[in-house]
């Protein structure tokens, strides 16, 4: 069942504030590097050039997110992976359900899964609702949460990190 047609949002949504700094060339020197995942690397960097450096993201956008929430914050993430080798562990104050979507590579455009995942949640009025994934996937899922299960836009940030086939583009829905 889906109680959120029925609801009044009246509360404001959330306001999603970026934080740009002044790009400057450093010399560093690579300290470690450790596979995360088969797709995701960390590479660590050191050096005297990061005494000034300061990063609101040292996680990619999904990890950063769950792991600075606070206790009083419940988060339920959806993301999408190829198989249970690229799962991730997060370490974080709030109550976080993590459900693992998997897609094979060559599928990175089917956001089927990912609205089958999102079709048995009932999303509580004034939940924050983040979309971050290639273009395409990002415009279904956003149209499945507002034009079919009725979620007001305002309290829905999506946004395509990337859009299959143009290098170096984005999206903002």
């Amino acid at each position: 069942m889906d109680n959120n047609r029925s609801i009044n949002h009246q509360f404001p949504a959330p306001v999603i504030e970026r934080v740009r700094h002044e790009l400057r060339r450093r010399s560093l020197t690579v300290e470690s590097v450790t596979d995360i995942t088969p797709g995701m690397r960390r590479i660590v960097l050191t050096g005297e050039d990061l005494a000034d450096f300061t990063s609101l993201a040292p996680l990619p956008a999904i990890g950063r997110r769950i792991e600075e929430s606070g206790a009083d914050t419940t988060i339920v993430a959806i993301a999408a992976v190829a198989g249970p080798e690229e799962e991730q562990s997060f370490e974080t104050a709030a109550a976080l359900t993590t459900r693992w979507v998997y897609r094979p590579l060559f599928n990175v455009t089917d956001a089927e899964p990912l609205i089958a995942a999102l079709a048995g949640i009932d999303i509580v009025p004034q939940t924050f609702v983040w979309i971050a994934a290639e273009a395409s996937v990002v415009r279904s899922v956003r149209a499945y949460r507002v034009e079919e299960r009725g979620y007001p836009l305002s309290w829905i940030k999506a946004s395509g990190y990337w859009v299959k086939g143009k290098a170096d583009t984005t999206e903002k829905f």
